[in-house]
């Protein structure tokens, strides 16, 4: 920052090995596609990092050991200022601060195609309480009679820390768990990796053995949790439009960003994420054969169907 370089600059990365990467922007987030080189100065870091978000490892792309030098050098000063502004989001972790309950648990069915009404719900986590939201899911989940619940960001011994942590009030998740009706499948975010979908297929092959209505989380329930809230309604043929209604909602429950009060935001998270998602479970061929290629059997595509579609 004191050379002159601000976030949203497009930055030039010259490496003393002979690699190097250009056009790469400067961003305090990892505001890119997955797989999507960039500079990320992210607020708590005693470093900036240069890395693919959530691809392979840059550094071995690179060729680079300790004794390589870096050159950074500016390309175009506020290229990709729109989208620093866009994505440099923050939120509240007070309930005060939102409209509803339901906003702030950023909970809700999912809908669309010949999904069953009131099957599959969505929400921020239930048993990480960090953002203060678990306490508000795990009354919904009562309220709804969540039988089964898709754990995508924990394992089990994350459940033993949030207790000794102190602030585990989740009393209907924890009956769910006692009663193995939780699947603790512990995914990162990049959807287009193999150890994703073998986590998923896993998840899913638990699920169908029980009765819904069903819950999936992470741990806000926007990036691991949307994209399966895209796949799953896909597959039972909800429309593109209204998977992005339903994806976009969180970004109204979380930070008031709407299609008529923040067009501009709203098209560019929507061209990031949503659109990223969608075009990548369509590049394999939709739903159903994302689902085959990762491991499940047409058997098994069958029997969840039955469990989600009326």
């Amino acid at each position: 920052m004191k050379a002159g370089f601000a976030l949203g600059d497009s930055l030039d990365i010259i490496f003393s090995n002979g690699k190097s990467v250009t056009d790469v922007p400067f961003y305090n987030g990892y505001y890119t596609q997955v797989g999507g080189i960039l500079v990320v100065g992210y607020p708590g870091y005693p470093y900036i990092k240069i890395a693919k978000n959530y691809g392979s490892d840059t550094y071995e792309e690179l060729e680079l050991n300790e004794n390589i030098t870096a050159t950074i050098r500016m390309n175009t000063p506020k290229k990709y200022k729109t989208i620093q502004d866009t994505f440099s989001l923050s939120y509240s972790k007070n309930r005060s601060d939102y409209p509803s309950d339901v906003a702030f648990a950023n909970y809700r069915a999912m809908k669309g195609g010949s999904l069953k009404k009131d099957v599959f719900f969505r929400s921020a986590s239930p048993c990480c309480n960090d953002h203060n939201r678990a306490p508000y899911v795990d009354n919904f989940m009562r309220k709804d009679r969540i039988s089964f619940v898709l754990d995508l960001s924990d394992t089990a011994d994350d459940i033993k820390k949030f207790k000794e942590a102190g602030n585990y009030r989740t009393p209907y998740f924890d009956a769910l768990n006692k009663y193995n009706r939780v699947a603790f499948m512990n995914m990162g975010a990049n959807y287009k990796s193999d150890a994703f979908k073998h986590s998923l297929v896993l998840g899913l092959k638990e699920l169908i053995k029980h009765k819904g209505p069903y819950l999936v989380h992470c741990i806000e329930g926007k990036d691991r949790t949307g994209f399966v809230g895209i796949l799953l309604e896909s597959l039972c043929g909800a429309t593109e439009e209204e998977m992005k209604e339903d994806y976009m909602i969180t970004y109204n429950n979380y930070y008031g960003i709407t299609k008529e009060n923040d067009p501009e935001r709203y098209e560019a998270i929507q061209k990031l994420h949503f659109d990223s998602m969608y075009s990548y479970i369509c590049s394999l061929g939709g739903a159903k054969e994302y689902l085959i290629s990762a491991g499940l059997t047409e058997e098994e595509i069958t029997k969840l169907l039955n469990r989600l579609k009326n």
